[in-house]
């Protein structure tokens, strides 16, 4: 089980990418979705005194360099290089608040070629530096490993195929992992983590 403190740093992190994308984020709301029975807790993760303040954006933020370092030590694991082209997609993707298609990925860098781009994008994920996110329709979206910006699970509309990202409290994690062994004994397998898909309508389908 993922600890309140890492945790709620991680969904920090997350919620920091939306606010550099434009969306409000309010605070008193997502303290008292995280249910956590140390208060203390939240304020040391985001970084503030209280509950009623907008969240800034570099609010637990991983720093750009501790996720380059990371990024150029698996690739050297790999045999690969760092090279100018895999950092700017790693640069990119740090970035979004949600995952994101290749032609979308273009849009943003478009000096960059689709096939340097997909190349890159192969040895990223061999590295286990990206990883892929399969929606409802026929596109492939793209996100950091987890290892970089924590663990969450996704939303998925299956009208316009828009995949987003969200967390629940740790004590719903904790309810879930066990509910998933509990499950999963009878057949021998030993769950070492989940990854959870929520297929449904969103708001601006609804």
């Amino acid at each position: 089980m993922v600890g309140a403190y890492p945790y709620c740093q991680a969904y920090a992190a997350r919620l920091r990418r939306r606010a550099v994308s434009g969306e409000h984020v309010d605070l008193a709301r997502t303290r008292h979705g995280l249910q956590l029975e140390d208060a203390g807790v939240f304020e040391r993760a985001f970084g503030v005194d209280g509950a009623e303040h907008d969240l800034h954006p570099d609010v637990g933020r991983m720093q750009s360099g501790e996720v380059h370092h990371h990024a150029e030590r698996r690739l050297r694991d790999q045999g690969l290089i760092y090279t100018g082209g895999r950092r700017e997609l790693v640069e990119l993707l740090s970035g979004l608040a949600r995952p994101a298609t290749m032609p979308e990925l273009i849009e943003l860098r478009p000096k960059l070629t689709q096939s340097s781009m997909y190349r890159n994008m192969t040895d990223l994920e061999a590295a286990g530096i990206v990883q892929k996110v399969i929606g409802t329709d026929d596109r492939t979206r793209y996100e950091l490993a987890e290892a970089l910006i924590g663990h969450h699970h996704h939303s998925i509309c299956v009208h316009c195929g828009k995949v987003d990202d969200f967390v629940v409290p740790p004590a719903t994690e904790h309810t879930l992992e066990s509910a998933l062994s509990d499950a999963l004994a009878s057949a021998g397998f030993r769950p070492t983590g989940h990854r959870l898909d929520v297929v449904g309508v969103c708001a601006a389908c609804d």
